[in-house]
């Protein structure tokens, strides 16, 4: 969560530290989890932007019987080039984005578990660790708004 943090703290000062109107700083919250995000408008229909992306939720749960610790974690950049193709806050957008998102589960038993017909001691087991997600980069292209364009507060 630190990266997040210290990301938003330089793009706040470097926003801060602009003068001109071609600058903005945005919050998010959606799918890829909070993240902060600046664009530079470098004409009136071309745009520059880069995003992170961060945090990290962790919850214990018990299935079969058996009790996990859990830990959704959101990772990722993104960077693109946007066309505003009618001078408005309409965008189209190519970039690429590097998702490192998951969910990581983790269990020590203390005491014996049966899976199947069979039972086994902790010692048998050890730790049983899983890992679902994502790893690598991708391009892509979208569509969206950009309010900063209007000079709007929330978008």
């Amino acid at each position: 969560m630190k990266r997040p943090l210290l990301f938003a703290a330089l793009l706040t000062s470097l926003a801060g530290a602009a003068v001109a109107d071609e600058h903005s700083v945005g919050l998010k919250a959606g799918a890829l989890g909070l993240g902060v995000e600046y664009a530079y408008d470098v004409t009136e229909r071309w745009s520059v932007r880069a995003g992170l992306n961060g945090l990290t939720f962790g919850l214990d749960a018990e299935e079969g019987g058996i009790e996990y610790q859990f830990d959704l974690v959101f990772d990722s950049l993104a960077a693109g080039v946007d066309l505003h193709p009618m001078k408005s806050p309409f965008r189209l957008s190519l970039g690429f984005l590097r998702n490192d998102n998951r969910l990581d589960l983790e269990s020590r038993p203390t005491q014996n578990v049966e899976v199947g017909d069979t039972i086994y001691t902790p010692a048998q087991i050890g730790s049983l660790i899983g890992r679902v997600g994502f790893s690598g980069t991708a391009t892509y292209l979208s569509l969206g708004w950009d309010r900063s364009r209007k000079n709007e507060r929330f978008g």
